[in-house]
């Protein structure tokens, strides 16, 4: 395999948060990754990782050792891309409205909703709000909130697999249970594991009792799949008209679903290997099967499964779903979200960063999917629902975080850009509040730093502004640090001003040292703004010259900053700040004044931040609420001021610049904006381009002769070319959500014709219209109107909600119109087509027709069916006389069941009280232990609970119940506890800061000694709980003592300078317990066994371990009632026997 990079770590604090970077070095091959650790480099390279706890220096060592494994003779062809380039993500948690944070299934349904399960509960998702389904007391509720599986038909049901059982969500949003045949060994409720749909519409059901089909969607009646070996069935996939089925050791195929299906097993000659599956995972090109031993990857050639060479588990880590494009493969872990690029042949890691806002949440990804737009959702285990979105325009980030902290190699605050110019090379000055003085090539790369620390200082790195003149100097504005110049010999002069220096020349080199703004006009002048005075530099003194005069003293008079200055084509000379706009034609000795209260030509607010000219010469300034365009009628300057648009309207703007096609870009406090003057289109491109700034600063922007627009804020600049940045355009999807007549809900089927029929003499309809926009979430407005009444459309509407009365008998055609709440752009049209019925005639001629129908029947009967009759009448008293004995007989069967009902609906809301009480408490549980980071003992018992099943069905053939089993040879679960020894020492020795600090060291350490399959988690009275799968009784005493030494040889300590060693006291069981009967033996008392086991080594000094074993094949469930499951007394009855190690006095 060829590492793709390798790497240069330094670290940067976030918070409580430690994020390691990478600066890349490309090698030519795995061959000289290896050749500089033989050279030593390996030390060197593990010491530039400044980090200070222990924890974070073994998951690094972790991962490169996991690299260094690699077999480069196995995997010479693959390429691993480790840089971690941002992956942009619109994320959706629990505070957007997601009912769970721990996302299980994903799916979309005909009308293009988002339906997201999880753990607790049911989400549809229209892109801007999540509606919520749960368990409630309704009989058409969910069965239960854990959903396990999704899957939409041609009829646009969602099938929904959860815990307890399956059903359907019908177009009334009623939830319809599948009812499943309960033979007596098996249970009433089934696990769910995965429902899929084949083209002919068959439900195929996976569950832990087998596979169903569901075939007849009349009565929804589920049918057993015969021919299985095992009735515990892992995962279900349909791949072109074949159904493949994982069951617990087997691979199997449903083969030709579109004629007569036929169940294969998996043959050798398939070139795959078909024991120890897990999951299977089918794309446009290959297959991907997860084994014990990791992801493995198959491909057809020949009509046979090839292997295909993919990274092994190590660099993988523990794979959860797969889903193919047709040109790559997204593939979910626990180490983050890898991406497989088919014709690079290469695979990129894109895993959780905080300082990326719109980057991935958690490395812990789960399910993956694509909806109908080719958009990826990604469903998380904690961190809710993301969606990746499609970045296509070549727009830059640059100066972020984490290209500062790579070029200084030191943790950094954000740089706050506040201005930025092009010099004649193209190359990019950028100013920084706090940082100094940036230099970037074209590319984005940074050539020189200028700072307080720097071989070239300023004394002051608080940067206002940056200006390059047209002969390459290099003017730095600071606040409260003057003036510099730089100029092409690197040479640096400094302008201050100096109240108290002797020579009155040195005393005004310049007249305020807070300057906000540089400008140089089209004479070549230069002009400086500053928080009291406007200043014209002279060359010939190398000096400024006060200009204030040149201000009219209505703008004094308010206010003193000079924020912004620009001169337009023709050469006026225009100024803002913090009481308006003032324009100045020198040439002519005028000058004018603009305020938000100038009579009927007023700007939209009186501090002004920016300005820019578009290529019509009209003059744009950006305000801090809304935007104004400045243009001449006449001889007369004209303000518009678009208050008219809510877009617009009072919204802060601060850095404005304009591009050739006269679209004007803008920058806010909600990211990057473009508006169109001529169609008063405003576009954002926050989400949808995800531009990573948010928020910009005042002037904070140019446009250079590269083409290239600059906009900075806080956290760097975007870097773009106005033609190469457009919006990903997506017409929303516009439902009829809900109909009402008269309050009463109506079905939304369609007939033939495409109408929905209406009832007739109604008073009031309800329309109930909603909007889908998965891709930028925006809120969208919705009108509707009827031309055959009116051709006035209603207002506009966020909520969809529409009235529509004084319907008669007919055919309408309801019009709808969708449109962006930014925009006046229509996005998109629908046709909604309703019918009337027509009862009148009817219901005024019923009378008569109904006479005239029993006289023709009375004629029609008498004439050819009057001899029938009496042979019926004499048979029809009969029956009369048995069924009023058989009535009489139900009367009291009624009346007994009355009573029985009454019963069970008493009892049935007790239990149901019950259930509530649990499932509160159920939701209360926490996953995570806070101060370990290992799983509580709420969460790992249902684990417990599936590994007993599991081992179970390997000992049960099917229908046996009682089994007899070698306990020696057998498979097992170890149940291992361990305490740390001497821990109130611990306690009084360090206090509780030493005593979390081991307890939490203990605990990493522990979980990197388990193996993959193990679980471990926090149990009572500070003891650690160890689950492991072993392979008979002998490993486990293996497992045990490699544990203790373990503990013992490693060091424990608040600090590298701190360490210690500590002992620690393990007691383990194992299930079964007994080969008679095994069930007998809850695993929970198992565990008491080894509570009891570790204070039987408490009591022999600590430091050692044992195993509690049955000593006879009966012990039986009343020798657990006799000796109520004490190990004491089970030792005194030679019921049980202890295997101890390390202690003297018992052997």
């Amino acid at each position: 395999m060829r590492v793709y990079e390798t790497f240069e770590v330094v670290s940067i604090l976030h918070g409580n948060q430690m994020i390691l970077i990478a600066k890349t070095n490309p090698l030519d091959g795995i061959k000289n990754f290896f050749q500089q650790i033989f050279e030593s480099r390996f030390l060197a390279l593990l010491l530039s990782v400044k980090i200070t706890s222990s924890y974070c220096s073994k998951k690094i060592i972790q991962t490169l050792f996991a690299l260094f494994s690699l077999s480069p003779s196995a995997d010479a062809n693959i390429q691993i891309d480790l840089s971690n380039q941002p992956l942009v993500l619109n994320n959706y948690a629990y505070s957007e409205g997601l009912s769970h944070s721990v996302v299980t299934a994903l799916a979309q349904d005909e009308k293009g909703y988002l339906w997201i399960g999880t753990q607790y509960g049911l989400d549809r998702f229209n892109g801007t709000f999540f509606k919520q389904y749960f368990k409630n007391h309704s009989s058409n509720s969910l069965i239960d909130n854990y959903i396990t599986s999704l899957a939409v038909d041609k009829t646009n049901h969602l099938w929904i697999g959860t815990a307890k059982g399956a059903g359907f969500l019908d177009e009334s949003d009623n939830f319809n249970l599948i009812v499943f045949p309960t033979p007596a060994n098996q249970q009433k409720s089934q696990w769910i594991q995965d429902i899929v749909i084949d083209e002919q519409q068959r439900v195929w059901i996976a569950t832990f009792y087998g596979l169903w089909v569901i075939t007849d969607h009349k009565n929804n009646e589920p049918t057993p799949v015969a021919g299985l070996e095992s009735l515990l069935i892992e995962d279900l996939e349909i791949r072109e008209h074949q159904l493949w089925i994982v069951t617990k050791n087997k691979l199997w195929m449903m083969d030709n679903l579109n004629g007569n299906p036929k169940l294969k097993q998996s043959p050798t000659n398939w070139g795959m290997q078909v024991n120890n599956i897990h999951w299977i995972k089918s794309g446009s090109q290959n297959l991907w099967l997860i084994y014990n031993e990791g992801l493995s990857c198959y491909k057809q050639i020949n009509g046979r499964w090839e292997k295909q060479q993919i990274p092994n588990y190590q660099v993988l880590g523990d794979v959860y779903d797969v889903i193919e494009n047709g040109v790559e493969s997204w593939i979910s872990s626990d180490k983050g979200l890898w991406r497989y690029q088919y014709q690079e042949n290469i695979w990129s890691l894109y895993s959780a960063n905080p300082l990326a806002k719109n980057g991935l949440p958690t490395n812990k990804t789960r399910n993956l999917f694509f909806d109908n737009k080719g958009l990826l959702w990604i469903g998380t285990f904690g961190a809710g629902l993301s969606a990746k979105i499609d970045r296509s325009q070549k727009n830059q980030h640059w100066l972020n975080q984490l290209q500062l902290a790579l070029y200084l190699s030191k943790n950094i605050s954000p740089a706050d850009v506040t201005g930025i110019s092009e010099d004649k090379s193209f190359n990019l000055w950028v100013s920084t509040r706090g940082s100094g003085v940036f230099k970037l090539s074209p590319e984005g790369k940074i050539l020189q730093h200028i700072s307080t620390d720097t071989n070239i200082r300023i004394s002051n790195s608080m940067v206002e502004n940056v200006l390059v003149d047209y002969h390459d100097n290099v003017w730095i504005a600071s606040t409260g640090g003057g003036l510099y110049r730089l100029n092409k010999d690197n040479q640096i002069s400094h302008y201050l001003y100096q109240p108290q220096a002797k020579h009155p020349q040195e005393r005004a080199k310049i007249h305020d040292n807070y300057i906000l703004d540089i400008y140089q006009d089209r004479l070549g002048r230069i002009w400086l703004g500053s928080m009291t005075e406007l200043e014209l530099y002279k060359p010939d003194l190398d000096t400024f010259e006060l200009k204030s005069q040149l201000i009219p003293d209505s703008f004094r008079q308010v206010g003193e900053r000079v924020s912004a200055i620009h001169q337009t084509i023709d050469g006026t000379l225009w100024i803002g700040g913090d009481a308006g706009l003032v324009w100045i034609d020198e040439t002519r000795g005028e000058s004018g004044h603009f305020t938000s209260k100038t009579p009927d030509n007023s700007l939209s607010h009186n501090d002004v931040n920016a300005m820019a000219e578009d290529p019509q010469g009209n003059l744009w300034v950006a305000t801090y609420s809304g935007i104004n365009q400045v243009s001449k009628n006449g001889g007369d300057w004209l303000i518009q001021n678009y208050h008219q648009l809510p877009a617009i309207a009072d919204k802060p703007y601060y850095a404005i610049e304009s591009d050739e096609k006269g679209n004007i870009w803008l920058g806010g406090n909600q990211g990057l904006w473009r508006f169109n003057p001529g169609n008063l289109e405003l576009m954002s491109f926050s989400k949808e381009q995800s531009s990573v700034l948010q928020e910009f600063n005042p002037g904070a922007s140019s446009t250079g002769d590269s083409g290239y627009i600059s906009m900075g804020g806080v956290n760097g600049f975007e870097h773009f070319v106005p033609g190469n940045i457009e919006p990903y355009v997506f017409s929303p999807s516009i439902v009829l959500e809900e109909l009402k007549a008269d309050n009463q809900l109506l079905s939304l089927h369609e007939d033939q014709g495409g109408y929905i029929d209406i009832p007739a003499n109604i008073k009031l309809l309800h329309l109930k219209i909603d909007t889908i926009n998965l891709v930028s979430g925006r809120l969208s407005s919705t009108r509707i109107r009827l031309p055959k009444l009116s051709l006035q459309w209603h207002e506009w509407r966020k909520d969809g909600n529409f009235m529509l009365m004084g319907l008669k008998a007919g055919d309408y055609v309801v019009e709808v119109e969708t449109m962006n709440e930014l925009s006046p752009k229509i996005f998109n049209q629908r046709l909604i087509k309703l019918r009337v019925a027509d009862y009148s005639f009817i219901r005024k001629h019923h009378q008569q027709m109904v006479g005239i129908l029993i006289i023709l029947m009375v004629v029609f009967i008498s004439l050819f069916k009057l001899k029938e009759w009496q042979k019926e009448r004499l048979k029809l008293l009969a029956k009369g006389r048995h069924y009023k004995k058989r009535l009489h007989k139900t009367d009291i069967q009624l009346k007994k069941h009355r009573q029985d009902i009454q019963r069970l609906n008493t009892e049935l809301l007790d239990s149901h009280n019950e259930n509530m009480d649990l499932q509160y408490k159920l939701s209360q549980v926490q996953l995570v232990d806070q101060q370990t980071g290992l799983q509580t003992s709420q969460y790992i018992k249902i684990d417990i609970e599936k590994r007993i099943r599991q081992l179970l069905s390997y000992y049960l053939a099917e229908g046996q119940v009682n089994l007899t089993i070698n306990p020696q040879l057998s498979p097992k679960i170890a149940f291992v506890l361990l305490q740390i020894d001497h821990i109130e020492e611990l306690r009084k020795d360090g206090g509780h800061f030493l005593l979390t600090s081991v307890t939490r060291q203990v605990a990493d350490f522990l979980e990197a000694f388990a193996r993959g399959t193990d679980q471990i988690a926090v149990w009572k009275n500070n003891c650690f709980l160890m689950v492991a799968q072993c392979a008979n009784s002998q490993e486990i005493d293996v497992l045990c003592q490699r544990l203790s030494e373990a503990i013992a040889s490693h060091e424990f300590g608040p600090s590298e300078l701190e360490r210690f060693s500590i002992s620690c006291s393990i007691s383990a069981t194992e299930f079964p317990f007994v080969s008679q009967s095994p069930l007998e033996f809850d695993w929970n008392k198992l565990v008491e066994f080894s509570t009891s086991g570790l204070e039987l080594c408490k009591e022999n000094g600590g430091n050692g371990w044992n195993v509690i074993r049955s000593a006879h094949e009966n012990v039986t469930q009343l020798d657990l009632r006799t000796y109520r499951y004490n190990l004491n007394d089970f030792l005194k009855s030679n019921k049980v026997r202890v295997s101890m190690f390390n202690y003297s006095n018992l052997g």
